[in-house]
């Protein structure tokens, strides 16, 4: 470039800047929507790598380059990127799109890399990769040839952004969760996962939410194992089946305590808890009863006898884990005891049935706090030119739920029925201010939905112990198998999450192993997600291994 050039290139930026300086300027003055296009909302891709996927005879002393077909977040893709075996790397940036690794000593001599960028790479709009990527090349003249897949779910469904370890049980004999796998990937946006080029032999797989991004497995981070050691050969691909993600075996911490009322306290938890798992004492104030949120499992409610409003109160709470005797949490403070006097009305959260249902033989009542025991009075249900009156009896289900048992169930056809809450009334005394409106549909037993099931297992799993559930936000159906080839009936209408296990300890709950004193899992297997309406049949298959 000559002299003349570089001026004319000077003066022509100084020009720029300034209509960029006018620009900036004007658009004070008015506001508008930004330009320069839609939004970017898709996915990062890799659009080459050095060496090549599948690259034998690679030189020791070569730099691995990473090419991705846009900017990328420095900070959360150089975090997603894994090597294995396990190996030291300076990472760093040859502009906004290529990724260098310089392998501390160099790369180690008739040697197969896999290298892993997780799901866990955004771009700079914060867009996460769709699935992770791998490719392997070896420093001699071949590379390992196995190959091993698999999926990490939870009952909710496939998990995506889970990590997943493998641990080569021919070279390790240390702690699973706690020493570095040989081989490290993530789950992608179907959960599943996909390990390449591994060497023939045994593995052990651990799949975890690595919240803290420390690349460890924390003591309450969720986590999910295989129901036995994978054997991985170098001729077909190894089915790992369902790693099934569960909290850790920890209990909640409690959030927040507060005294709603003179008599009611709140505790809030970091996560949903098992209501007989929880123990409070308090110092100075009887504890009459606990009961747990009809909604929301995080809250737990205390009831006391009457607190006095000048004095502080210091509980002790304790919370089983699921594989732990019950601690207690934290240090939980004091807390003043309340002057307020309940005077909510207590609310009617919802009822069962819904809508439409089949052979309905009680009508369930669910409230938002806990109930006196006293039972409606005798002239609770209330009949009109549009509604009808059922015989039946009222009994408590708990401090929740009231249950009205029918003599004989409802007719098919359109059914309107209502109510007026005499003589029912929360703790405090307060009575329902809203009447029970029940409409509903009840269908012929011939429209009663139907979810068939095709079965396949593991050879080693013995059809008896197989068990499928079928999960509400609030119920749980449990069937035991007749054969391979089932049909699960009875479900009520609605949205169901759906999987399976063989229940060899026999107590009708998935287990979910242990990381440490390491204890496998039991074999699980998730179906998906099934909207039962009337009249439908679904077919789907249930895989468990």
């Amino acid at each position: 470039m000559t002299r003349s050039s570089q001026i004319r290139d000077i003066r022509v930026a100084r020009r720029l800047s300034l209509a960029l300086l006018v620009v900036g300027l004007c658009s004070c003055a008015k506001v508008a929507a930004p330009k320069g296009g839609p939004v970017d909302k898709y996915p990062p891709r890799i659009l080459s790598t050095v060496p090549v996927a599948d690259r034998t005879g690679v030189a020791q002393d070569t730099p691995l380059t990473i090419e991705f077909n846009e900017p990328m977040d420095r900070r959360t893709t150089e975090n997603a990127v894994y090597i294995a075996p396990a190996t030291s790397v300076e990472v760093t940036w040859d502009g906004p799109t290529r990724l260098k690794l310089w392998v501390e000593g160099g790369l180690a001599a008739d040697r197969t890399y896999v290298i892993t960028i997780g799901t866990d790479a955004k771009d700079r709009r914060g867009n996460r990769m769709e699935a992770s990527h791998q490719f392997a090349f070896s420093t001699g003249t071949s590379l390992d040839q196995g190959t091993m897949v698999g999926r990490v779910v939870s009952v909710e469904g496939p998990q995506r952004g889970v990590s997943v370890w493998a641990y080569d049980l021919e070279n390790f004999d240390g702690i699973v969760g706690t020493d570095a796998p040989a081989y490290v990937t993530q789950s992608g946006s179907d959960g599943r996962f996909r390990f390449e080029r591994l060497a023939p032999t045994s593995y052990r797989l651990l799949a975890y939410v690595d919240e803290d991004r420390d690349r460890t497995l924390g003591e309450r981070e969720a986590r999910g194992l295989a129901a036995t050691d994978i054997e991985v050969t170098s001729v077909d691909s190894t089915v790992a089946g369902d790693l099934h993600l569960v909290p850790a075996p920890w209990a909640p911490r409690l959030e927040r305590l507060t005294a709603l009322t003179r008599h009611r306290l709140l505790l809030v938890f970091e996560a949903p808890v098992e209501v007989d798992s929880v123990r409070v004492e308090i110092e100075n104030l009887r504890v009459e009863s606990i009961y747990s949120g009809a909604t929301d499992l995080q809250r737990v409610y205390v009831q006391t006898e009457e607190q006095s409003a000048d004095q502080s109160y210091r509980p002790v709470i304790r919370v089983a884990g699921r594989a732990a005797a019950p601690h207690v949490i934290g240090d939980v403070d004091e807390f003043r005891g309340s002057s307020r006097v309940d005077s909510r009305a207590p609310n009617l959260v919802h009822n069962i049935p819904g809508p439409a249902a089949i052979h309905v033989d009680e009508l369930v009542f669910t409230f938002d706090e806990a109930m006196a025991a006293t039972l409606p009075a005798d002239s609770f249900w209330q009949a009109d030119d549009s509604t009808q009156v059922f015989s039946g009896h009222w009994q408590w289900r708990g401090p929740l739920h009231l249950v009205y048992a029918l003599t004989d169930p409802l007719p098919e056809g359109q059914v309107r029925m209502r109510g007026a809450w005499s003589q029912v009334a929360d703790l405090a005394g307060n009575t329902p201010t809203e009447p029970v409106q029940v409409e509903l549909e009840v269908l012929a037993t011939e429209d009663r939905p139907s979810l068939e099931v095709a079965m396949s297992l593991e050879a080693t799993i013995d059809p008896s112990s197989v068990r499928v559930v079928a999960t509400t936000s609030d119920r749980r159906y449990l069937f035991e198998l007749e054969d391979l080839d089932t049909a699960l009936s009875g479900l009520p209408f609605g949205e169901y999450q759906v999987y399976g296990f063989a229940d060899i300890d026999g107590d009708s709950q998935h287990d979910p192993g242990a990381v440490h004193p390491f204890r496998v899992a039991e074999p699980f297997g998730w179906l998906g997600s099934v909207d039962l309406r009337p009249s439908t049949t679904i077919r789907a298959d249930l895989h468990i291994h």
